[in-house]
């Protein structure tokens, strides 16, 4: 986790595991205005896929996007 005057940055975190299917769903979101568009959420997501299909041995991740977040539509 990162921190910014001593809150957190953001969060991002795999949840929903389905097990028998080899899947589960992510949530990634940045709590500061000032840190979207800086390469922060890509590199996290980066991360968080290469550990989901490499170290835990997923075949699929889902995310859902709010209509309303043009920059990780994307």
């Amino acid at each position: 986790m990162q921190w910014v005057d001593g809150d957190a940055a953001g969060v991002a975190f795999l949840h929903r595991f389905e097990p028998e299917h080899r899947r589960a769903r992510y949530a990634v979101g940045l709590f500061h205005p000032e840190l979207i568009g800086r390469g922060i959420g890509s590199a996290t997501t980066r991360a968080v896929l290469r550990h989901a299909f490499d170290d835990l041995g997923l075949l699929e991740v889902e995310l859902r996007v709010l209509e309303l977040n043009d920059v990780a539509i994307r």
